[in-house]
């Protein structure tokens, strides 16, 4: 995708009515491109919308890994796990893990 087709598209999905879901689905699609910075943005917006949504929580924390922000990724770990089972959430005790080893 060129760059002006990416800003075109976060820029239409700026526009829609965002609801939690349409803006965890755009954060992923941010991380996956390398837009970190702007996938942890989206990811905190859905959360504002959806508090208690663990995957996107947990996405949260990839992103502020990604950005070297770890003890904020740990706690986003933390409290994803603590909203009980998800489909990543063996991904995220291994994630805490590595964290909570290094420091």
């Amino acid at each position: 995708m060129t760059r002006q087709r990416s800003n075109s598209c976060d820029a239409s999905a700026s526009r829609l009515s965002a609801s939690a879901n349409t803006l965890d689905t755009l954060g992923f699609v941010q991380l996956q491109r390398g837009e970190v910075a702007a996938a942890a943005a989206s990811f905190k917006r859905a959360l504002d919308l959806q508090p208690e949504a663990a995957s996107t929580r947990y996405r949260l924390g990839v992103a502020q890994r990604s950005l070297g922000r770890e003890q904020e990724a740990a706690a986003s770990f933390r409290a994803a796990l603590d909203l009980g089972q998800f489909p990543e959430a063996e991904a995220a005790r291994a994630e805490l893990g590595e964290l909570e080893q290094r420091s």
